[in-house]
């Protein structure tokens, strides 16, 4: 495998409670995603992010007092790797709310010894 670049995917959610993008890897190429973030969270509520329907983040903020928040997020085994095709990024919050998600890592191109 060769080392192509880095490589990010978003997904943008404007005052919805879920917003969808898809993208593709092409032929003869893989994606090592090596992490995901949210940019913004609301207080008391959940974020999560799918990849093809499956859970790879998620985190939930809750109030703790009058200043304090706590995020409890899960652990997801990082990385994951994506090969030929067509993939869609889902973001859900538990409301109405505008943020975003990234997934980011590396792109190799597959190479014959």
């Amino acid at each position: 495998m060769e080392l192509v670049g880095v490589r990010s995917e978003q997904v943008n959610c404007e005052n919805q409670s879920t917003e969808t993008m898809n993208f593709n890897i092409d032929s003869g190429y893989v994606f090592k995603i090596t992490n995901s973030k949210f940019t913004q969270q609301l207080a008391g509520a959940k974020t999560i992010l799918y990849l093809d329907n499956e859970v790879i983040n998620a985190s939930i903020r809750m109030h703790l007092g009058s200043s304090m928040y706590r995020f409890l997020p899960p652990s997801y085994n990082y990385p994951i790797f994506l090969g030929e095709g067509s993939y869609e990024l889902k973001l859900e919050y538990s409301s109405t709310f505008t943020g975003s998600a990234t997934i980011s890592g590396l792109e190799f191109k597959l190479t014959t010894p």
